[in-house]
């Protein structure tokens, strides 16, 4: 006996309803067996829906609204309420109970356990115990404040305001005056170049700003210059005035190093470089005369034009001994200033007793071209004449010697010009 065989794929057939006429038949597909197989692929079919429903694989139709809508409240601290029927979203607004608090700001509040805010009110001297002392010392500004408002030349005068210590300012310097006469204290402002250029005892003929101390016998002064005019003070005791002296600003030190070292300016350096500022003097004849605009100006192109428009020369000192231009003196007269010279020995000639002379003390033994020499042992010579007597001439020459040149002792340093 065997079980009835359940289908892979069940569907849900329906159910056959044995005729009077049919046959009788057992067996697998037998009309006896047909409506228990088809009973059993309806059960194989719903038992299937259920496993799927189950497992998640098939999902339950829900429904589509209540089938009576419902009220949703919330009472309290909050009111709220709405109508569901399950067919959407439903919201609503909530209403804050009210605490009894009106509507604004307050300095100090009261807040219950569940942070509501139940009492408020403004803010007294008596919460911040320090704030009394603040509204004494405001009260205090608040008054100076209007005294000073209320006062008529405020903005003009420091009279009225107890102010001793105070530096005037003084009228403009309108005219050009002697700054000797100018004791009082106080700033002076002078608006233009004309009063210090035409006026005496000014520092530097620019605009600027004059500030007088008088304390007892001495009267102090100090003028601010406009642009690069500088700074400058001096001082005044029993009625003697010290000299203008500048405060040292870049400005001023360029000055004193160019009055201490002017443009032109020879110097010679126990180093094989030029220091910054000097050019070597070596005859360059490609100086800028843009770049070294000081340096031509003071030079020219008297040591050479170089291009003729935009470089110059310097003079070429190596390997030379330096003289003084003569300018007129006539020691060496008619040289042109910045020329060279060769080397040259002064004019002279030797000495020497002719033979058979009453008045010479020395013999001169000679052969015809031979030499000869003097009893004193002072020159060697040649002689070209081979009869001697008295009165007659004699050629003499002193044998040569030396270098190629006549100099001194001397050091070899770098010769340089200030730029």
């Amino acid at each position: 006996m065997a079980d009835l065989i359940e289908p892979a794929n069940p569907g849900f057939p329906g159910v056959y309803q044995l005729e009077l006429t049919d046959r009788v038949k057992a067996g697998a597909g037998g009309i006896s067996n047909r409506q228990a197989e088809q009973l059993v692929e309806r059960t194989g079919f719903l038992k299937k829906k259920v496993d799927d429903l189950v497992s998640g694989a098939l999902t339950a139709k829900s429904a589509e609204h209540l089938a009576a809508p419902r009220n949703l409240a919330m009472t309290g601290d909050g009111a709220w309420s709405v109508t569901f029927d399950g067919s959407g979203n439903a919201s609503a607004a909530m209403t804050l109970a009210n605490t009894g608090v009106g509507a604004g700001s307050y300095g100090v509040v009261t807040v219950d356990a569940k942070g509501r805010v139940i009492a408020g009110r403004p803010l007294e001297a008596a919460d911040v115990p320090w704030l009394r002392e603040k509204f004494a010392a405001a009260s205090a500004v608040n008054e100076l404040a209007a005294q000073v408002a209320n006062k008529a030349d405020r903005g003009a005068t420091l009279a009225g305001y107890g102010i001793t210590d105070a530096l005037q300012l003084q009228p403009d310097i309108a005219a050009p005056v002697d700054l000797d006469t100018i004791i009082a204290s106080g700033s002076y402002p002078n608006p233009a170049n004309v009063n210090a250029a035409n006026g005496k005892n000014w520092p530097c003929p620019q605009a600027g700003n004059l500030t007088v101390r008088q304390a007892g016998e001495f009267v102090y002064q100090v003028y601010q210059a406009f642009a690069d005019g500088g700074f400058w003070h001096r001082c005044r005791y029993q009625g003697r005035w010290n000299p203008w002296r500048r405060l040292a600003d870049a400005a001023a030190i360029q000055d004193g190093i160019a009055a201490a070292t002017p443009p032109g300016q020879i110097a010679y350096f126990a180093r094989d470089t030029p220091p910054p500022g000097w050019l070597i003097c070596a005859g360059a004849q490609d100086v800028a005369r843009t770049a070294y605009a000081a340096l031509f100006a003071a030079i020219g192109d008297r040591f050479g034009a170089g291009d003729g428009r935009t470089t110059f020369g310097v003079p070429d000192l190596r390997g030379e001994f330096v003289r003084g231009w003569d300018a007129g003196r006539n020691v060496d007269a008619s040289r042109v200033f910045g020329s060279g010279q060769a080397s040259q020995n002064l004019w002279h000639d030797h000495a020497i007793p002719t033979p058979g002379s009453t008045t010479g003390g020395d013999t001169v033994r000679t052969d015809n071209g031979g030499t000869g020499l003097d009893a004193g042992a002072r020159h060697t010579s040649n002689e070209f004449l081979t009869e001697f007597g008295t009165g007659r001439q004699l050629r003499y020459a002193t044998y040569g010697s030396g270098g190629s040149e006549s100099r001194p002792r001397n050091i070899a340093l770098l010769a340089c010009i200030k730029i």
